[in-house]
């Protein structure tokens, strides 16, 4: 055997890479000016992802987040829910229960609670023209 094969064997035995090309990729980064054309299901956002998700919002309320206001928006879609994290905001123009909204940001986990914090937004003008 020349050390050419050799190296192909021990190659072979080892297996593929556990982390391939893909996984060492960034998605790539949101951009603010322009809403994203590709979303990830809800059920599928993971801690510390960077996604774009789209929903309705089914609840808007002010809680305290470490001694100041934070306005939490609970974005749903069919496979699950969300919650935006505006801190230091009592509310935000347009977001409304009941209207449909485009978010991104990357993912953390608060109490137990998948979120995005302060994440980009883009309302989604419904089919009679109203956001």
């Amino acid at each position: 055997m020349t050390l050419i094969e050799d190296l192909i064997d021990v190659a072979v035995a080892s297996g593929p890479d556990p982390r391939s090309a893909v996984d060492l990729i960034e998605p790539p980064a949101l951009d603010p000016f322009h809403p994203p054309v590709a979303f990830t299901p809800i059920a599928d956002t993971v801690a510390r992802a960077q996604v774009a998700v789209s929903g309705t919002v089914t609840s808007c309320e002010v809680c305290a987040w470490a001694g100041g206001s934070t306005l939490e928006v609970t974005l749903d879609d069919p496979t699950g829910s969300l919650v935006l994290a505006f801190l230091g905001r009592r509310n935000v123009a347009g977001i409304r229960v009941g209207c449909h909204l485009m978010a991104g940001g990357r993912v953390v986990l608060h109490q137990n609670r998948r979120s995005l914090l302060n994440p980009y937004y883009w309302l989604v003008a419904d089919r009679s023209g109203q956001s």
